[in-house]
């Protein structure tokens, strides 16, 4: 149960700490929480929220991973006037000197969130400005060239990491040519292999620089694989993340209760896919007994054979190895 739980990230009700998240922490042994807007008032009850569940995990004998999106601009979870105004990455890549507007983006989420005790940012956005920045992506890319947005990404990884902050570069394979709201729906992308390896650079670059993690995304590549979300598939979570692009770091599934998920798989059943495909951590991020039932799926998956154990303690090794390295703030 406990190595099944410590493959999710789950996500809180409130505003403060209550018995179901306790059982989350206690009984299943869940140890990685991601925030939302609906989790927070001010800094104080923010402080005093992330304080009592990392001492919450701490005394169940885990080590706390507290996660958030602050990408800046269009998605911030920490809003103003209670918290520091955050650029997005259209704004900082389209400045006279990008680099140091990206530089500058970095270490100011950096100074807001280790403080307060979180760890994991889910940034940077590394999706080419394509069709998808006129929906989904709006506001949230560096711009549309791989080289610019490979060399953007790289400052924002390094200046955040060197701050105590893991970065999270995400939609891995990339999701600039999306259609479709992934929230929502399944996208598929039917453009050309080669297309799709020459977008990736950024991706390439990020791991070059040492990124603590990559999230994938419910989308269908139907020139790398055309049967299978990347979520659920294995090509693209090990032979070409893992081993054509030399990623050892920790590969975070998006969140398993969106649509691109939902319309189609039960969150539960999707999880333990994901596991099976190569990904270390899966998001659940609303429903707690949702969460609760996915713990249970995956310790059902290994006692069946369906999952490796080998392999989950190789994925718990890696998001161990990150979490000893991003510590965090003491609260």
């Amino acid at each position: 149960m406990r190595l099944a739980a410590s493959l999710i990230m789950a996500g809180l009700d409130g505003f403060q700490l209550d018995e179901v998240t306790e059982k989350l922490v206690k009984h299943f042994g869940i140890r990685a929480f991601i925030l939302f807007k609906r989790n927070v008032v001010d800094q104080e009850q923010l402080h005093r929220l992330i304080a009592d569940l990392k001492a919450l995990i701490i005394e169940a004998g885990l080590t706390p991973l507290i996660a958030v999106d602050q990408e800046g601009g269009p998605v911030r979870r920490l809003e103003p006037p209670g918290f520091s105004d955050i650029p997005g990455n259209s704004e900082t890549g389209s400045e006279l000197v990008p680099e140091t507007a990206v530089a500058q983006q970095a270490r100011k989420t950096a100074t807001l969130l280790a403080p307060l005790g979180i760890n994991i940012n889910f940034a940077p956005v590394l999706d080419l400005a394509l069709s998808a920045s006129r929906g989904v992506l709006k506001g949230r890319c560096f711009g549309a060239d791989p080289a610019k947005v490979s060399r953007l990404g790289k400052i924002y990884i390094e200046e955040l990491q060197a701050s105590g902050v893991a970065a999270v570069a995400k939609h891995f394979p990339g999701i600039g040519r999306v259609e479709i709201d992934p929230h929502h729906h399944r996208p598929v992308v039917d453009a050309d292999r080669d297309i799709v390896m020459d977008e990736m650079v950024p991706f390439r670059t990020a791991v070059s620089a040492g990124v603590a993690g990559i999230m994938t995304s419910h989308v269908v590549f139907n020139r790398l694989d055309p049967a299978l979300p990347v979520t659920f598939s294995p090509f693209v979570a090990k032979d070409l993340l893992r081993n054509q692009l030399g990623f050892q770091g920790v590969l975070f599934s998006d969140d398993m209760e969106m649509g691109g998920i939902t319309g189609k798989d039960h969150p539960a059943t999707a999880a333990v896919a994901a596991l099976h495909a190569g990904h270390d951590m899966v998001l659940i991020c609303s429903d707690q007994k949702l969460a609760m039932e996915t713990v249970t799926s995956i310790a059902m998956a290994l006692e069946q054979g369906e999952l490796a154990v080998q392999a989950l303690e190789t994925s718990f090794d890696r998001i161990e190895e990150l979490a000893a390295r991003f510590s965090g703030s003491p609260c």
